[in-house]
């Protein structure tokens, strides 16, 4: 089976194959100076199923543009709507033999900040299976 920490390290990959993507760390970092950039972790989960073989999780994927110049941050930012669930779309095992999508990606606009940095960006949550084989 393969783990959580993976099926982050996939998203990530994908989020730092995008166009105009300056970074996509592994593990969020404390501090970041290059923008956009994206950073993915777990927000919830489930474990169950026949033998508890099966996990669900929500994994939270946060891009983030630097907030100085609203228009030119918002032309920045809003490709990354279509770049972002598209790729992850195009994958939906992530590249995992037993992980797959487990519905439907959604995604909220955000006024955020990163170490003290004020951003906006979008904040994605991806569902997520997993079966032990």
């Amino acid at each position: 089976m393969s783990t959580l920490q993976q099926a982050i390290a996939a998203i990530q990959n994908i989020a730092a194959a995008l166009s105009g993507m300056r970074a996509a760390p592994a593990y969020a970092p404390d501090s970041i100076n290059q923008f956009p950039f994206a950073v993915s972790y777990p927000a919830h989960g489930s474990v169950g199923g026949t033998d508890f073989h099966q996990a669900r999780y929500t994994i939270v994927t946060e891009i983030h543009v630097s907030r100085r110049d609203l228009p030119r941050d918002m032309a920045t930012l809003m490709p990354y709507v279509e770049l972002f669930t598209q790729a992850v779309l195009a994958s939906p095992t992530l590249g995992l033999s037993a992980t797959a999508l487990a519905g439907t990606i959604e995604f909220d606009f955000a006024v955020m900040e990163w170490a003290g940095v004020p951003t906006i960006g979008f904040v994605f949550k991806i569902p997520v299976k997993q079966v032990a084989s």
